[in-house]
């Protein structure tokens, strides 16, 4: 989201609409006014004008920028853990290791894919849940990697 004191140019808020970003302005005395349509959702959601809290509105933005960053960690792990258990396969798809990464791609892929069936914003307990259930097929896979190794 994005707050102007100024406004935007016709190409910003064209870029907006088609990324649902949220575009506010606000004048000198600190009055926010939603913008486009994903600003006018979340200006709704939070209420509308009574109930709007520019303070609150901004910790939910940053709440939510934490679990982003919580759940692209987890994704990173995963990958990491991933990538080192293909390299143990060595090329034999007959492998347990390499038929546990597939499993668990495929896990992770049905997790991934379920986040974004309806296109619309994610509530934040199912980005915890997603984050969750990513870090234990990491933790499933480092497992079978450490079992390879003893």
């Amino acid at each position: 989201m994005f707050y102007s004191l100024t406004g935007y140019t016709k190409a910003a808020v064209e870029y907006a609409n088609a990324a649902a970003v949220a575009l506010f302005t606000y004048d000198e005395g600190g009055v926010v006014r939603p913008l486009n349509h994903a600003a006018q959702t979340l200006h709704d959601r939070a209420g509308g004008d009574d109930a709007f809290d520019a303070a609150e509105f901004e910790k939910q933005a940053q709440l939510a920028a934490l679990l982003q960053q919580y759940f692209d960690v987890m994704n990173a792990k995963y990958i990491e853990v991933a990538k080192r258990a293909l390299e143990a396969a060595n090329g034999d798809n007959t492998s347990l290791i390499f038929r546990s990464a597939v499993a668990e791609n495929a896990r992770v892929a049905a997790i991934l894919e379920s986040l974004g069936v309806n296109g619309g914003p994610v509530s934040s307990d199912r980005i915890i849940d997603a984050s969750s259930a990513i870090a234990q097929a990491a933790i499933r896979l480092a497992e079978d990697l450490e079992r390879l190794y003893r």
